[in-house]
């Protein structure tokens, strides 16, 4: 009875081990295809140009014209292509790289940017109508966020800075800091950072900070 029992033990065992392996097997070999599908995919490249207040975008490796976007008509005409367009970062992270095109050139801030995401389905640039005309914009990819500052005045000490997070597919307007921060002209002016924060779908003061060193 004993060695019958036994016998059965090692059946069990011998089964679960060669199920173990194969489903190790099995996963390996999908997770091998996985990432050879994923290494197949064609990331293209762009060069850009500007001729009559557009942004040209060519294929890089054929030349052939992929797509014109008008640039705003405040923008001075004689803005370099280094000014005017950003390719370097994929915002969406959906693997390919996204583009930001010049949107304003104020005297007293950085440059405002209109971002576009890529569309592997039509190869154009798409507008994301949420990052639209953004100042001075920073992109953070480790915390999938973009950052904005806007100067309003007392050699920054007045600002604005937001921070758009990107969620579900989508990037939304999450933090706004609102700088007060000069008072040359007031002794008495209270000097804060009001920050408001996007709590259940609506923006709310949150707290209030002290004004950055100068």
């Amino acid at each position: 009875m004993k060695s019958k029992t036994l016998f059965a033990l090692i059946i069990v065992l011998i089964v679960v081990a060669c199920g173990v392996y194969f489903t190790h097997e099995y996963l390996k070999r999908i997770s091998h295809q996985a990432t050879i599908k994923t290494e197949s995919i064609a990331r293209p490249d762009f060069s850009f140009d500007i001729l009559n207040r557009k942004i040209e975008i060519k294929d890089k490796a054929s030349g052939k014209l992929i797509q014109e976007i008008a640039l705003n008509q405040w923008i001075d005409a004689t803005i370099t292509v280094k000014d005017a367009v950003i390719f370097s970062d994929d915002i969406n992270f959906d693997g390919y790289k996204d583009l930001a095109i010049i949107s304003d050139t104020p005297a007293d801030n950085g440059y405002g940017y209109s971002y576009y995401f890529y569309s592997p389905l039509t190869n154009k640039f798409l507008p994301e109508k949420n990052l639209a005309g953004l100042s001075s914009p920073t992109f953070d990819a480790k915390s999938k966020t973009i950052s904005t500052y806007n100067s309003g005045g007392c050699a920054g000490a007045d600002f604005e800075e937001n921070i758009y997070s990107f969620a579900d597919g989508k990037y939304v307007l999450t933090t706004i800091k609102e700088g007060a921060c000069c008072g040359l002209d007031d002794r008495d002016a209270k000097l804060e950072v009001k920050v408001s924060e996007l709590k259940n779908g609506k923006m709310e003061a949150a707290r209030i900070d002290p004004c950055p060193t100068q």
